[in-house]
């Protein structure tokens, strides 16, 4: 019995599998006693938002505690709407990294430290004016360049 609960705490959870074997071998815990031990597993549904991510990122990204994220992860507890809208934000790519903290978005125009503003179009025709700057001045365009690389 201990050999086929130890493979399964393996897959769940390696620490937990070792914690098993050591008190088995102990003499501390009995053949029926593992059945109860490394039986919390974390299996999420490929139908779960939660899917595929470490509980860890579920807590930084939704600002809940890893046990929580666990909960979640696992389906012993439901998270509020507020908290899975927020993780599909980050989940879909719609939340900035820290480089972007000191840009905010009011009324669709995404405004930079400085005060200025970009839209959508912008940003659509910032390739064509790059490939037009470099066409009429190389050496422009090359200064530009490394000025950006260096912010």
């Amino acid at each position: 019995m201990l050999s086929r609960l130890y493979i399964e705490a393996l897959l769940v959870d390696e620490e937990a599998a070792d914690q098993v074997w050591e008190l088995w071998s102990a003499g501390l815990i009995s053949d029926e006693e593992t059945a109860s031990v490394g039986r919390k597993r974390i299996q999420t549904s490929p139908a779960s938002p939660f899917y595929g991510y470490p509980a860890e990122v579920i807590a930084e990204w939704c600002g809940v505690s890893i046990a929580t994220a666990k909960h979640y992860k696992a389906g012993r507890r439901k998270p509020p709407t507020p908290v899975l809208r927020l993780f599909r934000l980050y989940r879909d790519g719609k939340v900035l990294g820290k480089r972007w903290d000191q840009y905010k978005v009011v009324d669709e125009k995404l405004f930079g430290p400085d005060g200025r503003f970009v839209i959508e179009a912008h940003i659509s025709h910032l390739a064509i004016v790059c490939q037009m700057l470099a066409e009429k001045n190389p050496d422009g365009y090359a200064a530009l360049i490394k000025k950006s690389k260096s912010a």
